[in-house]
């Protein structure tokens, strides 16, 4: 499982540095991807039941929403791309009804080509009844747009000549569908919601299904009635990438590894504060509790059995491992000159892999934020 961040419009980076350092620190612990939330205009006054009421506990956040810079969403990943050159960006979710799918598809297109093909699009129905008064969008036809606009929108991207007739779009001659997206046949799409009509959306166009703030009692049936309505359709649930929101404040080690088995294979944290300084520190923390971290910077600490590897210390290891033969009394793997894996299984056990080989080291990492592998004297 790895990790990333879900900004809600703003928040904890507002401003362009707070974006570069959160940027910057996302490429350096290697995180998945980092995802834009959309809103285009909140009312001060909110009355709109909020979709995660439970999960709060009755205290929904609407203060982020009234009182925040909200950044528009394209532009944001446009500056986070030309500031990146690795993790993934994307919008999540994109409120479809709000916007002219010719308009939302050449700007995703634009940010895929851009980017190097690093765009994720998030598409959801919106929950906030006053925005669509506000934008004069009848709230009731906020899910059949959504399928509509879609389905306008892969057209666009795959077909030379595309046609669509539909309740609201309708394009019956020929258009200049360039730039096309980088990714083929499009950018992934994953498919936010957790309503039964939600879900059924993800079996019908979603590449993968975005999960919101849910309790596990809440995530678990639903999970399995996806896994059902997956089936039916005649689709493979285990090739859908199931990604999930969390609140770092309320996450812990326990939690981590039930998401995990889940089959969350990206989670990502929801920073509803200001502080740009807690959000980092928040990156930090997670990602000495778990996920993938491989080619990472690392520095030596003397351990009991040799050397502990840390993250924290900025050594490159492959300067470090590439000057080794590692033994074990269970494998014996040349790495010199090969790329490695660092893979933390669960929360405490690390492992160090090299190409063709199994597991050919392992060791408990301890303190949790001191993340490394024990190997042998007198290497």
């Amino acid at each position: 499982m790895k990790y990333g961040l879900q900004l809600a419009m703003g928040a904890a980076v507002c401003g362009r540095q707070a974006l570069q350092e959160v940027a910057a620190l996302a490429e350096e612990l290697e995180y998945d991807s980092i995802l834009m939330g959309d809103h285009i205009v909140i009312p001060k006054r909110i009355t709109t039941p909020w979709p995660y009421d439970e999960y709060v506990k009755g205290r929904p956040p609407y203060e982020v929403y009234t009182d925040m810079a909200v950044l528009d969403p394209f532009d944001t990943v446009a500056f986070l791309a030309a500031a990146t050159q690795k993790v993934r960006l994307g919008l999540s979710v994109l409120i479809v009804p709000y916007r002219h799918p010719f308009d939302v598809a050449r700007r995703v297109a634009t940010i895929d080509v851009l980017s190097g093909g690093r765009f994720v699009l998030g598409v959801g129905v919106g929950w906030l009844e006053e925005e669509f008064r506000l934008l004069q969008i009848p709230f009731k036809e906020r899910a059949q747009r959504t399928r509509e606009y879609v389905a306008v929108m892969k057209a666009l991207w795959t077909q030379e000549q595309p046609r669509f007739a539909g309740q609201f779009v309708e394009l019956t001659e020929d258009v200049n569908v360039l730039p096309r997206p980088l990714q083929k046949p499009h950018p992934p799409i994953w498919v936010g919601g957790e309503s039964l009509p939600a879900l059924r959306r993800v079996v019908e166009f979603g590449d993968g299904w975005h999960i919101g703030l849910l309790t596990f009692d809440q995530l678990r049936p639903l999970r399995e009635k996806l896994a059902r309505l997956m089936e039916q359709a005649g689709r493979d649930f285990t090739q859908l990438k199931l990604t999930a929101l969390t609140d770092p404040h309320r996450l812990s080690a326990a939690d981590i590894r039930t998401y995990r088995d889940l089959g969350v294979s990206v989670l990502y944290m929801l920073p509803l504060s200001r502080d740009t300084e807690a959000l980092l520190g928040h990156m930090r923390a997670l990602e000495g509790q778990g996920g993938c971290v491989s080619r990472s910077s690392a520095g030596p600490l003397l351990g009991e059995r040799g050397l502990l590897l840390t993250r924290r210390e900025g050594f490159d290891c492959t300067q470090i491992w590439q000057r080794f033969s590692v033994h074990t009394d269970r494998q014996k793997a040349d790495v010199r000159g090969a790329s490695f894996e660092l893979r933390l299984d669960a929360v405490t056990n690390l492992f160090l892999t090299a190409p063709g080989h199994d597991v050919i080291d392992q060791a408990v990492a301890a303190p949790v934020l001191e993340i490394g592998v024990l190997i042998p004297k007198g290497l």
